[in-house]
């Protein structure tokens, strides 16, 4: 990796907002599990990075009703949590059901949720492909379409999101709450992720300088008794 990569550390969610403002580029990172892979492999640009270790957004407990969710705790130890377990299976039995223990043990909820949206043909870095060159088409389209989308998609891309967790915060009706030069504001899940366009760059939709600080999700008698089952060629590293 380039040694001109810079690493910023803010002490609180306050700095990291007021740093994402200055530096346009900057990236939130937390486990880095993907964006240390993309900017390795050429499919992301080198730019600051803000590590969200720093911010104390990993804690998990109950609010006025409410589970809530630090963005920076880990799959690993909400997938742990009692409280979780309890309160909401189908959440712990995704977490479980994304990538691998080590992936888990360092990837943060933050992280997960605002992964890009990929194919095989992204990673292979294929001439038509519009979030590597708007407007050069979408190659799963004339190509293999086993790990299309059947949701969300548009003509110009049918990549699927890897979140599984995405997945079962949208069953268990998650907002997210948002940090940014404004305050806070709060969204449903289900508004975090627009339909793809031409913009290679439009992944979701906050606003400059925000980040995610925490999930919620109401507590409830169907929560407890819910499940997630995942249908998957492989046990690990498969989308849905």
């Amino acid at each position: 990796m380039s040694s001109a990569l810079q690493i910023h550390r803010p002490g609180s969610v306050e700095q990291a907002v007021a740093l994402l403002g200055e530096l346009p580029q900057a990236r939130m990172v937390g486990g880095g599990t993907e964006l240390v892979a993309l900017t390795r492999s050429g499919l992301m640009a080198h730019g600051p990075w803000l590590t969200m270790r720093s911010l104390g957004l990993a804690s998990i407990g109950v609010q006025a009703g409410q589970l809530v969710l630090g963005a920076g705790a880990t799959m690993a130890a909400v997938a742990r949590s009692a409280l979780v377990q309890h309160e909401a299976p189908a959440l712990v039995q995704a977490l479980l059901a994304s990538a691998s223990p080590q992936v888990r043990n360092v990837a943060t909820l933050g992280g997960n949720l605002l992964q890009r949206t990929r194919c095989p043909y992204y990673r292979g870095q294929a001439p038509a492909c519009n979030k590597l060159r708007p407007g050069s088409g979408c190659a799963v389209r004339s190509g293999d379409q086993r790990q299309a989308a059947l949701f969300g998609t548009s003509a110009q891309c049918v990549a699927s999101h890897a979140s599984d967790l995405a997945v079962a915060l949208l069953a268990l009706d998650a907002e997210l709450v948002l940090q940014g030069p404004h305050g806070e504001r709060r969204i449903g899940i289900e508004a975090l992720h627009p339909e793809p366009t031409l913009a290679a760059d439009h992944e979701h939709t906050l606003q400059a300088g925000e980040l995610i600080s925490a999930i919620t999700l109401p507590l409830s008698t169907a929560a407890r008794a819910s499940a997630y089952l995942k249908l998957r060629d492989r046990a690990s590293f498969q989308f849905a």
